[in-house]
């Protein structure tokens, strides 16, 4: 009895000794680094092998297409090109000429002509006054002119200039009706006299076959019309309705 209380005794010493005498375990080194974990790259488009197809699509009047023995490769569509950049066209800002339309306009004098709001005078031209007379023996030249104005226009729309860099329709500018220029016209017809060198030559061709002003004679009258016009009791009955 004895004998096995000192055995066990010796155990217990000789397991007290073993655990003091194993290593303890070194302190980490903050110094040391740990080796640095590979990173995979990243993945990047493959081609995808695709299956042949087990089923003839091709339609009736169409080719067959070759024969594939092999898988397919699927890959991916290339990025569509983009169109270059177009640079943006420099803008005009210069000022430029336009026109304004007046509608029913109304001849008031030789040259000068009203619409709604609106009154101008014609440019590049010298009309004649209103109770100017012409010729020998005289004649109304002013009020005939001013009449062959409204004959011409008829309350018809006229377009007239507006100068670059303007912001409204001026007093004195050009007009046209259509094609026609009413300065140019009025001094053709020697209703007026140029007073810009661009109507010079229509002054000169008016004087020339005696038009308007030019005239030595009433344009459309003759000596002897006040003889032959009948007088109204010659004049035919008008028919009753």
């Amino acid at each position: 009895m004895r004998a096995l209380t000192l055995v066990s005794l010796l155990l217990v010493v000789g397991l007290v000794f073993g655990l003091f005498a194993l290593p303890s375990p070194a302190p980490d080194d903050p110094g040391k680094r740990l080796p640095a974990v590979p990173q995979e790259e990243p993945l990047q488009a493959r081609p995808q092998k695709v299956p042949p197809a087990t089923r003839d699509v091709t339609p009736r009047g169409m080719t067959l297409g070759p024969k594939v023995t092999g898988p397919l490769l699927r890959v991916e569509p290339p990025e569509p090109e983009r169109a270059p950049e177009k640079e943006p066209e420099p803008q005009n800002t210069a000022p430029t000429e336009r026109t304004e339309r007046l509608f029913r306009p109304v001849v008031v004098g030789l040259g000068k002509i009203e619409s709604g709001k609106h009154s101008v005078r014609l440019a590049g031209i010298e009309p004649l006054a209103p109770d100017a007379s012409c010729g020998e023996p005289a004649w109304p030249c002013g009020m005939m002119g001013r009449s062959a104005l409204r004959r011409l226009i008829r309350a018809r729309a006229i377009d007239c200039t507006i100068p670059a860099g303007a912001e409204a329709l001026p007093e004195t500018t050009s007009c046209r009706l259509g094609d026609i220029d009413l300065s140019e016209w009025l001094v053709q017809q020697g209703w007026a006299k140029a007073a810009s060198a661009r109507y010079q030559e229509a002054e000169d061709a008016s004087k020339r076959d005696k038009r308007g002003q030019w005239s030595t004679a009433r344009p459309g009258f003759t000596p002897d019309a006040e003889e032959t016009a009948p007088f109204s009791a010659d004049l035919p009955s008008p028919t009753p309705l």
